[in-house]
């Protein structure tokens, strides 16, 4: 008997088919921009599309769709809604921005767009910071019954080659309040790359727990991740990246603890052509 087995890596979205030939995500990215005045629109297919967008909606097939407005001529003060990039971890969906070519588990259980709208502004000279109204946790069209999430980012350039960013997510739900933040860093040094990623999240109930309470990581609604990846350049079209992780998230997504670490070769073989190999273990 033949049996249709399904061919990838479940309650994952990106990078999750094998033993096959796959289109991951293709897009085209169109931006028009002024000195006040930002359009980006972004329509993309693939797996990945498939997966991680909601059925039964024109906007399945935008990756992002958001107009920004500069609201003083001499602030740079932000106002963008719409179809928006996720702030959270330090990867996006697109291999092309990253050390490794696949995404970490940090980005798998976190959200990769937004829906609402975001309010971003200088702090210091250094320092950058965005207040954001949202639908919800990834979700493009409101729950009625649910009241909308709130989200920040502080953005802090420490100098030309290191960044950290901190994000927070809080949501009243029905039954929950839905707690989230990360903390990541980016970095280049010479030859090197570095990037890591904190976070830790958590589905609070509204009733309280049973005398005595569980601790923090044994909770039925904790999850958390940490991860570090490094890549170093061995020719002027080479370079080798490597990865190590933690994932924690006990009852609902992944049972148990899961430690994993990924290897990859990354070669440019002439202008705009990569070839990326990479081998992952969980």
């Amino acid at each position: 008997h033949q049996h249709n087995y399904a061919l990838f890596i479940p309650k994952l979205v990106s990078n999750t088919n094998y033993n096959m030939l796959d289109i991951n995500l293709a897009y085209v990215d169109f931006r028009y921009v002024t000195d006040r005045l930002k359009i980006r629109l972004v329509p993309a297919f693939g797996s990945y599309m498939d997966k991680n967008y909601d059925g039964f909606s024109s906007l399945n097939n935008l990756m992002e769709g958001s107009l920004g407005v500069k609201l003083w001529k001499k602030k740079d003060v932000w106002i963008e809604a719409g179809l928006i990039g996720s702030p959270f971890t330090n990867e996006n969906p697109v291999s092309r921005d990253h050390i490794m070519y696949t995404r970490s588990l940090a980005a798998e259980f976190s959200p990769y767009y937004l829906t609402g709208a975001k309010i971003t502004s200088p702090i210091t000279k250094r320092i950058k910071g965005s207040l954001y109204l949202l639908n919800g946790w990834q979700n493009i069209n409101k729950d009625a019954t649910i009241p909308p999430a709130y989200a920040s980012q502080i953005e802090f350039n420490i100098n030309n080659n290191n960044l950290i960013n901190w994000n927070v997510y809080y949501q009243e739900r029905l039954t929950d309040t839905r707690l989230f933040s990360d903390i990541y860093w980016i970095s280049t040094h010479g030859k090197w790359k570095f990037t890591s990623c904190l976070y830790a999240g958590n589905d609070e109930k509204k009733a309280p727990f049973a005398i005595p309470s569980t601790p923090l990581f044994q909770r039925q609604k904790f999850w958390c991740t940490a991860n570090f990846a490094t890549s170093y350049e061995i020719a002027s079209n080479t370079n080798l990246s490597a990865r190590v992780e933690y994932f924690q998230d006990r009852f609902n997504f992944v049972e148990g603890r899961v430690f994993g670490a990924a290897i990859g070769v990354n070669r440019k073989l002439f202008n705009q052509l990569y070839w990326r190999t990479e081998c992952k273990w969980w």
